[in-house]
């Protein structure tokens, strides 16, 4: 039983992010570790007191929960359902992938030698192949960033010896310890994988810095921000990264020859060459920085006294409501006044005591929207925070303001050191689990060999395996990078958001899968791109502009723009679905509500493998290749109405498994 515990430990949400469970009932970290209640929610909702563990949002939450299911005669069928599916679905994919299957002579090619039972790996993708075969280098220079981290921090104050707690330079002490460290090592780091190629990556932060240098409160700031940042990704891709021996023509002594040559020559390229391609996530923090700094310097321009000042996102806001309780009393009638100012007086109280929360332990939420001092949107804190190595090279994204913050107050949310190592061991399950998939299901190799007939004749099942493991491929390839680079940055004490909240198979909503995929991203999109257009005033367009950007971010190709299309099109008819058919027009006939929710989600669920097959794997003619397999035969049609009552009962037990996170306080909504 203790082991059964253990595994539970690990594999729950608090390890995961312990955000999401601080002031609930799944919450073992103690006290000082819980980040403080959100300014950006409403003092009602976010107050706590300060002698409850759980929160008044989480003890709502958990009093709208409904009962549980899971020992109903109708979940007890679902167990059976389940008990036949998922061995059936492992079965087929593995027998796909036998030798002695008539197609595998196809694709055999593409397997290379395993280390699991004698048997071959399928290693045929090319984007986790390069991180597979750099990990032990990447555990590495994780392992060496942290002692040399450590080593700097001991230098550095013997030589500027560290204020005590309690002094307000302690914060500034610990930025510029950080930033000096974090620029030296990316520029060592950034030289070891570019080479030479490190000089043009400084040259485009450069040149993005100037726009908000010269530019910080001017509409130019964000208007030359995006135009210079979508150029450099498509400058980017049709330079190929810039050739030295090209960009430098009269450093160049003939074909093969020259300076220009030399340096593009230099280390063999470094270990990723193709610099380029790695650049696209700093493209995002470039656009972060600039976006960032011209919203704190607009506050700074209006008068803002705490911006001015360099003040907390605490002062900040303190400021923003009071002048808004200002505002509302001038236009008060003479017998309202009385009421407002007695209002203004209880929320002016409210926000003092509100000032004096340790500002180290301001919410997730905070950090991302107050703006930070302003003295912290110089070059170093910028160049720092652009090339920052733990999540330089696939993130996750963590926005300026937020970034900055936790370099001068560490993160309360890391909690105690045995969440971040529990954390480390469900990185390595999940790494065995993708070399156990990779070793038994060689799925992405016969999707890569379809043109040379490597699932001719396959079944609709066979076909539809493909297609489902493919999916599965691809949201561990993603997975184990993320977790991996977000695992080396909580070890350095910043705590970037988790990427991924839910199991590929643990979705049926369009929209709330947005939420929890790449979900980093999707927090970036918001704040820079949705919410500027309009939110959701205007969120047919902010939907068809946000993920036009994500496709072409991914890769200036049609089939990414094709893939950005159809999520757009497959999220409106959930929307439309929620507006025609609320919750509140079933109350008292919750059962059957549930039941229509489940059927119109077995359609999302369709939709979105359709669209992430097309964009992330097979493209539009092998999605259409494989729709004609599976449904251009009665087998094919048997075969689907089966698999749409299996994903019935999938939904069914994703709907249990939210209202039993409920139960204990917990909301992911997604």
């Amino acid at each position: 039983m203790r082991l059964l515990s253990t595994i539970r430990d690990i594999l729950s949400l608090e390890t995961l992010d312990s955000r999401f469970t601080v002031g609930t009932q799944r919450s073992s970290s103690a006290p000082r570790y819980r980040a403080a209640p959100s300014l950006a929610t409403s003092s009602r909702s976010s107050e706590r007191s300060p002698h409850a563990d759980e929160s008044r949002e989480s003890k709502r939450v958990r009093e709208e929960a409904g009962p549980s299911r899971w020992k109903t005669p109708e979940f007890w069928l679902y167990y059976v359902v389940f008990a036949l599916a998922i061995p059936a679905m492992f079965k087929c994919a593995y027998d796909l992938s036998q030798e002695s299957h008539p197609n595998y002579s196809k694709y055999q090619h593409l397997l290379s030698p395993g280390w699991i039972a004698g048997r071959k790996v399928d290693n045929s993708d090319r984007q986790f192949r390069s991180f597979r075969s750099n990990m032990p280098i990447l555990f590495g220079v994780l392992g060496l960033h942290f002692v040399l981290r450590r080593l700097f921090n001991f230098i550095f104050c013997s030589v500027s010896p560290q204020p005590p707690v309690t002094s307000a330079s302690r914060a500034s002490h610990n930025i510029t310890r950080r930033n000096i460290f974090d620029i030296v090592f990316a520029l060592i780091f950034l030289s070891a994988l570019h080479s030479f190629s490190v000089i043009k990556i400084v040259v485009i932060l450069t040149g993005n810095y100037m726009i908000s240098f010269f530019h910080p409160t001017s509409i130019a700031n964000p208007i030359l921000t995006w135009v210079f940042n979508v150029g450099v990704l498509f400058a980017n891709e049709y330079c190929e990264g810039y050739r030295f021996a090209t960009i430098l023509p009269w450093l160049t002594a003939g074909e093969g020859a020259g300076v220009g040559h030399a340096m593009d020559r230099a280390m063999n390229g470094g270990l990723l060459p193709r610099w380029n391609v790695n650049f696209n996530i700093t493209v995002l923090r470039l656009i972060s920085y600039n976006l960032d700094h011209y919203w704190a310097a607009k506050l700074r321009e209006q008068g803002d006294r705490a911006a001015t000042e360099g003040g907390t996102v605490l002062e900040v806001r303190n400021l923003e409501r009071t002048n808004d309780e200002e505002a509302r009393i001038d236009q008060a009638t003479a017998e309202e006044e009385a009421e407002a100012e007695a209002e203004a007086e209880v929320r002016l109280i409210t926000e003092q005591k509100k000032k004096q929360l340790d500002p180290a332990n301001i919410s997730d939420t905070d950090r991302v929207e107050g703006p930070a001092k302003y003295e912290d949107y110089g070059f170093l804190s910028y160049f720092a925070y652009a090339l920052y190595s733990p999540l330089y090279l696939a993130g996750p994204i963590i926005t300026f303001n937020d970034f900055v913050h936790q370099q001068r107050y560490p993160s309360p949310a890391i909690g105690p050191t045995r969440l971040v190592l529990k954390y480390a061991i469900r990185l390595g399950l999940t790494i065995l689990s993708m070399e156990l998939i990779l070793h038994y299901t060689y799925v992405v190799a016969i999707s890569k060999t379809a043109s040379a007939g490597s699932w001719l004749h396959d079944s609709p099942g066979q076909l539809s395996m493909i297609g489902y493991f493919n999916l599965h491929i691809i949201w561990l390839k993603l997975l184990i990078p993320w977790r991996f680079f977000r695992l080396w940055s909580l070890l350095d004490g910043v705590d970037p958001p988790e990427n991924m909240l839910r199991c590929m198979s643990n979705n049926y909503s369009a929209s709330a899968f947005w939420r929890a995929w790449h979900r980093s991203f999707n927090r970036w999109i918001l704040r820079y791109i949705y919410i500027p257009l309009g939110g959701s005033r205007r969120s047919v367009v902010g939907m068809v502009v946000s993920f036009t950007f994500v496709a072409l971010w991914h890769d200036l190709s049609f089939k990414l723009l094709a893939w950005g299309w159809m999520v757009v099109l497959f999220i409106l008819p959930e929307l439309v679905a929620r507006k025609l058919v609320p919750a509140k027009r079933f109350v008292g006939r919750e059962t059957l509500y549930r039941n229509l929710c489940a059927v119109g989600s077995v359609g999302n669920v369709l939709m979105m493998m359709a669209a992430n097959l097309v964009g992330f794997a097979i493209g539009v003619e092998g999605l259409r290749d494989l729709i004609h397999g599976v449904l251009g035969s009665f087998e094919g049609l048997a075969f689907m109405a089966t698999a749409c009552f299996c994903i019935f009962v999938g939904v069914q037990v994703m709907f249990e498994v939210r209202e039993a996170e409920k139960r204990t306080g917990v909301n992911l909504k997604c």
